[in-house]
């Protein structure tokens, strides 16, 4: 847990204030930023979700990552535990046996249909709204791994293929 609040606070102190990225070598059109609620105290209702959820949310229950600000399209909503059960519960219905009784839908895509989903051994995948689950980027190996990667990327979709080369 505390490699992981060490990477929330670097993102904490580089992006509270919104500022221009670079993704992929280009200047990103827009300024980001990154904003964290406070943890919650009471774990009553996270005992069924995957422990590294769980620590997430008692340093941050919710959070924009890397949001444009301006115009809303992009960066990532992390859910609260109770946007959470909603939202698994109903991309359950939705979408049947591509989500498992063991996945758990903690992040919501701002501008798109994709969701970051954490399965039963902690790794995390994007959901992608037209493909089978099979197709899914698996993104990360932990919830840690995912935000040091996010950062990194300054809020790009490091797993997305780039045919572009950089001016």
């Amino acid at each position: 847990m505390n490699n992981l609040v060490k990477i929330v606070d670097k993102i904490k102190n580089d992006w509270t204030t919104p500022r221009k990225a670079k993704h992929f070598g280009f200047d990103c059109p827009f300024l980001l930023s990154s904003n964290f609620s406070e943890g919650i105290k009471d774990h009553t209702h996270t005992t069924a979700f995957a422990s590294e959820l769980t620590q997430m949310w008692e340093i941050f229950e919710s959070a924009d990552l890397f949001k444009d600000d301006e115009y809303g399209q992009w960066g990532i909503k992390i859910l609260t535990p109770e946007e959470s059960i909603r939202e698994t519960s109903a991309q359950r219905v939705a979408r049947g046996s591509n989500i498992t009784d063991k996945d758990t839908i903690f992040g919501l895509f701002y501008g798109d249909s994709d969701f970051l989903l954490i399965d039963s051994y902690g790794e995390i995948y994007v959901g992608l709204p037209l493909d089978d689950r099979k197709y899914w980027p698996k993104i990360a190996n932990s919830i840690e791994d995912l935000l040091v990667k996010l950062n990194f990327s300054q809020g790009a979709k490091y797993w997305e293929i780039q045919n572009q080369t950089p001016k």
